[in-house]
């Protein structure tokens, strides 16, 4: 019998970069939905090639991987800082209560990754481009919660807190 984990979750993403950087709004959000999937990693699923498979760096269980979509919500208002967000969901097949810590690290990493992007020098030094680019890949974390729900156990939530930039597992 398997043993399957169902998740499912939401992030809010601020952006101080999409009402700051110039440019058409479909370039800039290209660039923000690129950012997060550096930050939450490769998807695939049970039809995926072995290639995908192997890239894949997303939690997954037997059949797949968690998969994730980005939602704009403000497109068209140059002024709102609420971007958008990113819902989060799963059934990871043979995926159990001995594998929710790893989930937890990955959720955490992705938030951090989130708030600062890896790859960028210190933004003093940057030129006017990689500035852009910068503050398009770095967010504000208003908002993260993520539903774990282990067949035969107790649900976890975790949450995020944004004034310690931490995750908090609630039982």
């Amino acid at each position: 019998m398997s043993q399957w984990t169902h998740v499912a979750g939401i992030i809010r993403i601020d952006s101080m970069g999409a009402a700051i950087v110039r440019g058409p709004d479909k370039e800039k959000n290209n660039k923000i939905k690129e950012a997060v999937a550096k930050a939450l990693g490769n998807t695939f699923n049970f039809e995926s090639s072995e290639e995908d498979w192997n890239r894949g760096s997303a939690p997954a269980g037997s059949e797949g991987s968690l998969q994730y979509s980005v939602s704009s919500n403000s497109d068209g208002d140059e002024h709102a800082l609420s971007w958008g967000y990113i819902s989060i969901w799963g059934d990871l097949r043979d995926f159990g209560s001995e594998d929710v810590p790893s989930l937890t690290d990955w959720f955490q990493k992705s938030l951090e990754r989130l708030l600062k992007p890896e790859g960028f020098e210190d933004p003093a030094f940057m030129s006017n481009n990689d500035k852009a680019e910068y503050m398009l890949s770095s967010f504000m974390i208003r908002d993260a919660v993520l539903g774990i729900h282990v067949e035969y156990s107790p649900r976890i939530v975790l949450v995020w807190d944004d004034e310690k930039k931490k995750v908090n597992m609630i039982q």
